[in-house]
């Protein structure tokens, strides 16, 4: 999913929140997952359809807030 379907499909109310882990393949980075109603999710995208990674919370909080216009809360899982 490209930044600009997370825009429309959240003010359409399809996504239900946001998760960020690991990127596998890029050391220190972070992937953010789009999560969507009915338990589905997709991984943000980059617009040559790559997987779009960050080097840091603060960057996946932003991009949060880019989709969303807001972020209420931060969960950290190990």
């Amino acid at each position: 999913m490209q930044l600009k379907d997370a825009k429309e499909y959240f003010e359409q109310g399809f996504i239900v929140g946001f998760s960020s882990i690991r990127d596998p393949l890029v050391s220190g980075g972070y992937m953010l997952i789009v999560l969507t109603i009915g338990g589905g999710s997709s991984t943000l995208m980059t617009a040559k359809k790559e997987v779009k990674t960050f080097t840091s919370l603060d960057s996946v909080f932003s991009e949060v807030e880019r989709i969303a216009g807001r972020c209420s809360e931060i969960v950290f899982k190990v």
